[in-house]
């Protein structure tokens, strides 16, 4: 007995099939060595034929429908051809038209354990015409179907079609996460790039391990901006005139907004202009649209200016609009104008409008600061120099950051502070002095006069510093 299956339920059964098998494998979270998973294998299916019909073998990875046949159309008489068919997953067979000579010619097809079809189990043998709705089918241990046509000398007829399709269950194969290089990331075992400008560690596992490169700006999985060419912030406003209902007003909101006259019915005798830009491409798309066919008329120009002096017409429409076309400003027509004018007769549910901003975005520059002393300028921002060193106003870069008085360094670097009995006078990556034989200073002194002489000696801040005469002392 054999039970009807239409084409489309199978393909459904697949796809819902292979969809809990896919939540089934990873809920059991099967791994082999921690780097393995259980998805369903890539498809291969072939066809082998030999005899005197039209058939050329041929494997294929798709999992569409392949149709066989010989017919629609007289076959020839003496005929004696064998297909066979194989993949990976269940095969099926179901014919689609049947009508050969009856008793005389007949469609064989068995089901077999290898190609040489050594060992098979016969499915069906059939002559003569029929509907046909049963779908012969492979197993795992009969993998190849195997369909024999043959005729004799007599008569010929319309001959067959069958469908050659795949079915369930789907085999399984371990698929190994792979480790992503730098500036890469697993998703879906697959390794995906970085967004421009945007740097990951090797073996990254998503998205977000991307960050911005030195110099850029932006979220972790980008985009990354040069802070120098940021995208503007968003400017829009809606001017409008007339019986609509409207409210004049500007935003820097960069979602949709609603722009109607509807759901429900419009007023008689209007006229009603509204008037959108942005520094962004302004779009307009209609998500309703209903008006008296030929008398109430919807209009969207676009304009070089507010005055809607200079503008190309985009649509003039009544009745109803395609819902899918999007309408769009440029550069050089930066406004969009919507006009909806009505007579004074029938009414009806009017329209309802999203407007939107697009692409490309604006880049705002931003003017390069100028630094106060002790600061230098990085990518439009001014930074601190290290401690103890500093810059003149207006440094545009770190090498500007000085070691001060009293420390030393190299530019850009760190700055100690001079040792005791060392000073070190002005800016820059001098070394620090010793002070005089027989003087003492303070660490980090910045002038040669803070060394002093030691007890028992006399003489000048900075200068010589002599023994005490006999009979004299000098405490500190």
């Amino acid at each position: 007995m054999f039970i009807y299956i239409s084409r489309t339920i199978l393909r459904s059964y697949v796809m819902t099939s292979w969809r809990r098998l896919l939540l089934f494998v990873g809920s059991l979270a099967v791994k082999i060595g921690s780097a393995h998973a259980m998805l369903p294998c890539p498809i291969t299916r072939s066809l082998a034929c030999s005899g005197t019909c039209a058939c050329t073998p041929h494997t294929a990875t798709h999992d569409r429908t392949i149709h066989l046949w010989d017919g629609p159309g007289m076959y020839q008489n003496n005929m004696n051809c064998q297909y066979l068919v194989t993949s990976n997953y269940i095969v099926t067979l179901r014919f689609i038209r049947f009508i050969v000579e009856r008793d005389r010619d007949f469609v064989t097809i068995n089901r077999c354990t290898t190609a040489s079809c050594a060992e098979k189990v016969q499915l069906v043998r059939a002559t003569g015409s029929a509907e046909w709705e049963p779908v012969y089918a492979s197993t795992a241990t009969h993998p190849f179907l195997q369909l024999v046509f043959t005729s004799d000398g007599d008569k010929v007829t319309h001959g067959w079609e069958v469908n050659w399709n795949l079915g369930l269950p789907a085999p399984m194969c371990a698929v190994v996460t792979p480790v992503c290089i730098s500036g890469q990331y697993e998703q879906a075992y697959t390794c995906s790039d970085c967004a421009a400008n945007s740097n990951s560690p090797a073996g990254s596992t998503g998205i977000t391990a991307c960050v911005c490169n030195a110099g850029y700006t932006g979220p972790n999985g980008g985009p990354c901006y040069n802070p120098d060419e940021m995208p503007c912030p968003v400017t829009r406003s809606l001017a409008c005139s007339g019986a609509c209902t409207c409210t004049p007003h500007t935003s820097t909101h960069d979602g949709v907004i609603v722009l109607q006259d509807g759901p429900g019915l419009y007023g008689n005798k209007m006229i009603c202009q509204y008037l959108v830009t942005s520094n962004y491409t302004v779009t307009l798309q209609f998500v309703s649209f209903l008006t008296e066919q030929n008398m109430d008329f919807v209009t969207i120009n676009r304009c070089t200016t507010a005055t809607c002096a200079q503008k190309i017409q985009l649509l003039y429409e009544s009745g109803i609009t395609s819902l899918s076309t999007v309408y769009a400003s440029d550069a050089t027509h930066p406004f969009l104008q919507l006009v909806f004018t009505t007579d004074s007769s029938v009414t009806l549910d009017g329209w309802v409008v999203n407007w939107n901003l697009g692409l490309p975005a604006p880049v705002c520059v931003r003017p390069t600061p100028v630094c106060i002393s002790g600061e230098y300028e990085r990518v439009n921002s001014c930074w601190n120099c290290t401690a103890n060193s500093t810059s003149p106003a207006g440094s545009t870069g770190i090498a500007s950051c000085v070691c001060n008085a009293g420390y030393t360094g190299p530019n850009a670097g760190t700055c100690s502070p001079c040792p005791v009995d060392t000073y070190k006078e002005g800016l820059g990556p001098a070394n620090c002095t010793t002070c005089p034989e027989n003087s003492v200073s303070a660490a980090a002194s910045i002038i040669n006069t803070a060394c002093l002489c030691k007890p028992g000696h006399a003489g000048e801040n900075g200068g010589t510093c002599s023994p005490c005469p006999l009979g004299k002392y000098r405490g500190n």
